[in-house]
């Protein structure tokens, strides 16, 4: 099955679709549009982006408005990781968890905390991070 992929690049540009070559630990990847009749691919650059969201759907998952910020909200499934707050240089903040495993090279992986967000996973690429803490019971460490 094919991942549903959207593409936030840090110019504030937003691609979705498919892709046959992701490596994230390569340059770049080719992303197949799903917004026109005709298929054509564009190049992401990973120097160009800021995040990569693997999601359920395209667009809001229906009567979803916001996203959750609190951990645990929707179900329990564990804690796949590390509790943790990203902000970006654009200033949006997302919160999840960075899985042990989550680094893959020039960025890393965070589940979001809400198990019912649209988004399954995201690829954070390092050098669009502003700010991120690990949110630890004992309080807030500073990464």
């Amino acid at each position: 099955m094919r991942e549903k992929l959207v593409a936030h690049l840090k110019d504030g540009e937003i691609f979705k679709g498919y892709s046959a070559d992701l490596q994230l630990k390569e340059g770049s990847f080719h992303l197949f549009s799903v917004d026109t009749p005709v298929a054509r691919s564009r190049r992401i650059d990973l120097d160009d982006l800021k995040a990569l969201f693997y999601v359920r759907t395209w667009g809001r998952t229906p009567g979803q408005v916001l996203r959750n910020y609190q951990f645990g909200v929707g179900g329990l499934r564990g804690e796949p990781g590390r509790r943790a707050s990203v902000r970006f240089r654009d200033g949006e903040r997302i919160w999840g968890y960075v899985p042990e495993d989550g680094d893959a090279g020039r960025g890393f992986f965070l589940i979001p905390a809400d198990p019912n967000d649209n988004n399954i996973k995201i690829f954070v690429v390092h050098s669009s991070v502003d700010e991120m803490h690990f949110l630890d019971p004992a309080g807030v460490t500073h990464h």
